[in-house]
């Protein structure tokens, strides 16, 4: 009796923990706020399971120490200077904690590939109701414009950005996927397909890069082939890019092909059109400042802000895209160098080390270091620590590159071990 009572108990913790364990990532994807609830649920389920999850917590840490002391250190210096600077504002430490707490998370689920499926899911249910908001634009809309304007977001349900970057982790979990289940290899090929038209379709400028950028990595460093396949690979892939960026109206708009001939061209279109150039231009400009304190930053967020403020004024002179820059009041879209203008060497540094050992961790295996080198990318482009889906977001897939990391040499070794 007590031992079917405790089999009761257990199928329904492992059913709670999955209907749970689903609307976490579901809210997390549609950047809905009660995620929150969702991440505080999951905590709760931590110690209503407190034997079994402590466990699989402890395993956690000690297979990945390392990584973890190095994101624990990032965010706690960050704590120490805005204590330091009387700059302990409830909403960007609120998300730093969020950070903490949504990388430790999944570690008591422990179900991989079942995170890995919620995960692709919950992407196609965002695709799906994209689409449909994109189809009834498409039939109402005088002239129908996907490269610019502020109506894409709203269609989208989530900034084109974050969109892009989840559809480049979906593309990448489907592919891992297809090794795995190799039985519904087509279903999970073809996921990856559409995951990407739908990345080309709407445009998205950063992933599309980055991704080429992983599939030439891949065929220089993981691709088991030699010599004149290798160069026929590279070959095939510069045709598809060619064909790609020539003949996809959005992205050839987006890049603005048919006006780019010479560098000179290239650096004053990136200006006109790019705000990051010249926020990263501006942000950079502070730390040349006789002000500017290496190890200590600028201080304040307010100070950061209003420099920003003040450059965008002065540098947008003779931009097109003026106005657009003075009310929307960016903030720095690089996370490394927010950090080392507001925090110093030291901020900027423990961040830029986080990426470091990831990836000198990881390198043996593909996937978890392309989702390392996607996570990085994202990072390189926008704040996420400023937004609570990018917190979500950071946590999410480090933890999700590190236990794949775990299951990718668990297998590698069994394979090894059967030979």
């Amino acid at each position: 009796m007590q031992q079917e009572r405790k089999k009761t108990k257990d199928k329904v913790i492992q059913f709670t923990c999955v209907g749970i364990l689903f609307l976490y990532i579901y809210f997390m994807v549609f950047g809905f706020m009660i995620v929150n609830m969702a991440l505080l649920a999951l905590v709760i389920l931590f110690f209503v399971n407190y034997k079994q999850s402590k466990e699989q917590l402890i395993t956690y840490w000690t297979t990945n120490k390392t990584v973890l002391l190095i994101l624990l250190s990032t965010v706690g210096f960050q704590f120490v200077h805005g204590a330091i600077t009387g700059d302990l504002s409830a909403k960007r430490f609120g998300f730093l904690g969020l950070l903490i707490v949504s990388a430790f998370v999944l570690s008591w689920v422990q179900e991989l590939k079942l995170i890995a499926k919620i995960f692709l899911f919950c992407i196609t249910l965002l695709l799906v109701a994209g689409s449909y908001n994109i189809y009834n634009y498409y039939v109402s809309a005088v002239e129908f414009d996907l490269s610019s304007g502020g109506h894409i977001d709203r269609m989208l349900i989530v900034n084109r950005p974050y969109l892009g970057f989840m559809l480049t982790i979906g593309i990448l979990t489907a592919l891992y996927l297809t090794r795995i289940y190799t039985k519904y290899k087509l279903y999970y090929g073809g996921l990856s397909l559409l995951f990407l038209v739908y990345l080309v379709f709407i445009g998205n400028r950063i992933q599309v890069v980055s991704l080429v950028v992983l599939v030439l990595l891949y065929l220089l460093c993981y691709a088991k082939i030699k010599g004149i396949k290798k160069i026929g690979g590279f070959a095939f892939i510069c045709l598809v890019v060619f064909l790609l960026f020539n003949y996809t109206p959005i992205l050839k708009k987006r890049f603005e092909l048919d006006s780019l001939t010479t560098i000179t061209q290239i650096t004053e279109r990136l200006e006109e059109k790019e705000p990051r150039v010249l926020i990263w231009k501006c942000a950079w400009s502070f730390t040349q400042e006789p002000s500017f304190q290496p190890f200590f930053g600028v201080g304040k967020v307010e100070t950061l802000e209003n420099k920003l403020r003040s450059c965008y004024d002065g540098i947008s002179l003779q931009n097109p895209m003026r106005n657009y820059f003075i009310d929307a009041q960016f903030n720095t879209h690089n996370q490394f160098i927010e950090y080392y203008v507001l925090t110093g060497i030291i901020g900027g540094g423990l961040l830029l080390s986080l990426f470091c050992v990831v990836l000198v961790k990881v390198r043996r295996y593909f996937t978890p270091t392309a989702l390392t080198f996607a996570l990085f990318n994202f990072c390189f482009v926008e704040n996420l620590f400023n937004r609570q889906l990018g917190v979500y977001l950071f946590g999410f897939v480090l933890t999700f590159v590190l236990m794949l990391y775990q299951e990718e040499k668990k297998r590698i070794q069994a394979i090894e071990n059967d030979k």
